[in-house]
C-alpha cells in the first residue's frame, strides 16, 4: 500500500522537461474504481482481481501524465505521444513491453 501511495504521487508531481506542470487532470477516482469493478464483472472479461487493480493503475497513470481533464481525453493521441510515450515512458525508461502494457489498459476503457 505505501509503494502504491509513493507511485500516485510520484504520478501528479511528475514535470516534463520542455512544460511546467503535465497532471491537470480533474475527475475523481470514481471513474477509475467503477473501470476496476467493470474489469471484473462478466462485461469486462471477468479479469483477476490483480489484473484489474493493474489495468486501473496503468490508464490512470496515462490520465495523470497527459494532463487529460476527462476521461475521454485519454484518447488524444497527440497527447499520448508527446507527454506519456515521449516524456513519462522514455524518462522512466519503460522497455517495450511495459510500454505496450500501458497502452492496452486504454483498449479496456
Amino acid at each position: 500500500m505505501i509503494l502504491k501511495e509513493k507511485n500516485t504521487v510520484d504520478r501528479q508531481h511528475y514535470y516534463s522537461e520542455n512544460e511546467e506542470q503535465v497532471n491537470t487532470y480533474s475527475y475523481d477516482a470514481q471513474f477509475f474504481e467503477n473501470f476496476e469493478q467493470l474489469l471484473q464483472s462478466a462485461d469486462g472479461g471477468l479479469k483477476s482481481v490483480k489484473s484489474a487493480k493493474q489495468n486501473r493503475y496503468q490508464a490512470e497513470t496515462i490520465a495523470s501524465v497527459i494532463g487529460a481533464a476527462t476521461p475521454l481525453g485519454i484518447f488524444q493521441k497527440k497527447s499520448v505521444q508527446e507527454r506519456f510515450l515521449c516524456g513519462y515512458a522514455k524518462e522512466k525508461r519503460f522497455m517495450p513491453g511495459t510500454t505496450k502494457s500501458y497502452l492496452a489498459s486504454l483498449i479496456h476503457l
